[in-house]
């Protein structure tokens, strides 16, 4: 795998940057910018304890999934998003930054997403 320093090397030695010389880098307007940000937490992270069910037949199956660590559903940071379906979803009470990205469309959910390991496929 190349570092960013050995591709900043490399890209440097090339005529066309080589050409532009070291003045100040001028980037083209774009008012419709977008970058995606994946943050992958090293354990630690429980997602269902961050993103949560608000409607109540689900944060039930929540609740008696997590009797002793369930946080109450009044204290979810309400979202507004539209999931395709009748589940609501509510943030833990901490993440009130987040909310408002969930909330201006800055940020979406991906959950129950991972790396796969081995995939086994079953012999008929």
């Amino acid at each position: 795998m190349i570092s960013r320093r050995q591709l900043l090397a490399a890209m440097a030695s090339t005529p066309l940057v080589s050409m532009l010389g070291t003045g100040t880098a001028h980037a083209l307007p774009n008012s419709d910018y977008k970058a995606l940000v994946c943050v992958f937490l090293f354990g630690g992270n429980d997602g269902f304890n961050m993103l949560v069910p608000t409607d109540n037949a689900h944060y039930d199956e929540y609740a008696t999934a997590r009797p002793a660590i369930a946080i109450p559903q009044a204290s979810l940071l309400p979202l507004s998003l539209s999931t395709g379906s009748s589940l609501a979803l509510g943030l833990h009470p901490a993440m009130t930054e987040i909310q408002s990205l969930f909330n201006s469309g800055k940020v979406i959910p991906i959950a129950n997403s991972g790396v796969l390991i081995e995939l086994r496929q079953k012999k008929v």
